[in-house]
């Protein structure tokens, strides 16, 4: 591959604005977005009006809503746009994306097929050897001011990851490369699931042994949906697993994690969006990963109440008491 000019952010939402400004000191960045008075105001005021509305976006950062305009010199594209969204966005535009590496940086798991995202890819375009996903531990507000961080990037096509990997390392963030594409997609998922119970457990008082425990045991839960996959335990033991489930967990700009306090106070799904404000993946996610155990026959007591939480109405403290009075089993089981 000749030398990266030009990359394609699909999706100006935080994370999309972050990897921009975060590129951007590298490559000129064309950002697309689908509200045209948000891109109007980008590119008149030079900052996002909806996400890390405190960064200023330097020139090397192009805001449009026209979507030939932000692939037409695209080399790269990078997909930021919510896991749900991905289906229906790909398919209407097809034509724009044909014969584009694809770097996507969306977590979670559809809802309608059950399937990962890298298997939606491959329904629209038949082949993921233009693919790459990146995952791991990662905020975009941390990620636009430039604090060290690292992730993973994992494609089916090692010689096309590696290059990816090179062109988003620098010296503030650092990449891995992982083979195991179905471990990273799943950490990224399902660590979003289990940030809305950490939130549960931060909003209900419950103290850091609680945490702790919830964060082992979920690790645990997310290996035997993964390995059941065909993933390598071991890659949840990474950036991308542990490392996305402690950040998430612990950190106070995690929606997913502030979904959870919501829910422990009593607020119904529709007011959680609302104050949120931006798209928790763990909400749509809690459904499928639920979905999905049963359809494999996995065991996952925490998914299962977390859904259970925000579809059946179920109390958290009820959830909670359902949780510790299961059957005593060896630990590794």
């Amino acid at each position: 591959m000749e030398k990266i000019t030009n990359l394609t952010i699909i999706g100006a939402g935080s994370w999309g604005t972050g990897l921009a400004i975060y590129l951007s000191q590298k490559y000129k960045i064309y950002l697309w977005g689908r509200d045209k008075n948000q891109i109007e105001y980008m590119k008149t005021h030079r900052k996002n009006p909806k996400y890390l509305k405190e960064f200023k976006l330097n020139e090397n950062i192009i805001p449009t809503s026209n979507l030939k305009d932000a692939l037409d010199k695209a080399e790269i594209v990078i997909n930021a746009i919510p896991t749900q969204q991905i289906r229906k966005f790909y398919i209407e535009n097809k034509d724009f994306f044909k014969n584009k590496i694809i770097i996507n940086t969306s977590k979670g798991i559809e809802n309608e097929t059950l399937k990962l995202i890298d298997e939606i890819f491959f329904d629209i375009f038949n082949t993921n050897d233009n693919f790459v996903t990146l995952s791991g531990p990662t905020f975009a507000k941390e990620i636009a001011q430039g604090k060290p961080s690292a992730a993973t990037v994992s494609s089916y096509n090692e010689e096309l990851g590696k290059t990816c990997q090179k062109i988003i390392n620098s010296e503030k963030f650092r990449i891995y490369f992982e083979p195991d594409v179905k471990g990273v997609l799943l950490g990224g998922a399902l660590k979003n699931v289990i940030a809305i119970a950490a939130g549960i457990i931060e909003g209900l008082s419950l103290g850091l042994n609680s945490l702790a425990a919830l964060i082992t045991r979920a690790l645990a839960e997310i290996r035997r949906l993964g390995t059941k996959l065909g993933a390598n335990s071991l890659t949840f033991s990474g950036l991308s697993g542990l490392g996305d489930l402690v950040l998430t967990c612990y950190g106070n700009l995690s929606r997913n994690r502030k979904a959870g306090i919501l829910l422990s106070k009593g607020y119904d799904l529709k007011r959680i969006l609302k104050e949120i404000g931006e798209v928790a993946e763990g909400i749509y996610t809690s459904k499928s990963a639920y979905n999905l155990s049963k359809k494999l026959n996995v065991d996952m007591p925490i998914t299962k109440e977390v859904y259970k939480i925000i579809y059946e109405g179920k109390s958290p403290i009820k959830a909670l008491q359902d949780l510790m009075k299961r059957d005593l089993k060896y630990e590794k089981d």
